[in-house]
């Protein structure tokens, strides 16, 4: 109780919740569109779907005003396309610097458990190995680094969570971009996973990945 609490006091909390439904419709939209006999509640879908985007483009929108009237930012013309720059490329941008971070975060970890895994006996090393073909010895090279990868990611339920989350927002700048093609469904399974995905780290701050 009191960890929701903590929550609805947070305005992104609440817009994360608007987020999950619209794309909660979007999901449901797509599943509802296979058959006709749907149409009504569909157009109903459609209409909540709209103005709960609406909503947070507005927000957005504030956002992106404040952060660019800071002097570290160019100057933007009046007529510039804003909700384009914002909702698409921006939006591409952190996604990018975000994944960005978490791969450095991943093959920091990686290293780390490599230097451990070296001071005891290593698979590797077996004189049985060395009689084994380049494809063999490739192929039980990556089985190691593919269960060292697992095991890193188990072992670090923010890092997972936060790359997981960055990769399903990442279908969305790039259909709006026109730069990858893919179904509502698509859309909205990867904008709600995600959205749910930030509303975990803020009921739990734990599972949220520390800079």
């Amino acid at each position: 109780m009191e960890a929701w609490v903590r929550f609805s006091a947070q305005s992104q909390a609440r817009e994360r919740l608007l987020r999950a439904a619209q794309y909660a419709c979007t999901l449901a939209g797509a599943a509802l569109s296979r058959s006709e006999d749907n149409s009504r509640i569909l157009s109903r879908l459609q209409q909540l779907e709209a103005h709960l985007s609406l909503g947070r483009k507005r927000e957005y929108r504030g956002r992106i005003l404040i952060m660019v009237s800071l002097p570290i930012f160019p100057s933007i013309p009046d007529n510039f396309p804003l909700s384009h720059f914002c909702f698409s490329r921006y939006f591409l941008f952190a996604l990018v610097v975000n994944l960005s971070r978490d791969v450095y975060e991943i093959r920091l970890l990686l290293e780390r458990a490599e230097t451990t895994k070296k001071r005891g006996k290593s698979p590797e090393n077996n004189p049985h190995l060395q009689t084994e073909s380049k494809i063999q010895r490739f192929q039980l090279h990556l089985q190691l680094q593919l269960r060292l990868l697992l095991r890193v990611l188990r072992e670090n339920p923010p890092l997972f969570l936060d790359l997981l989350r960055n990769v399903c927002d990442l279908v969305i700048p790039l259909e709006k971009l026109g730069l990858c093609r893919s179904s509502p469904g698509v859309l909205g399974f990867c904008g709600f996973s995600s959205s749910v995905l930030s509303i975990l780290t803020i009921l739990h701050p734990w599972l949220k990945l520390k800079p």
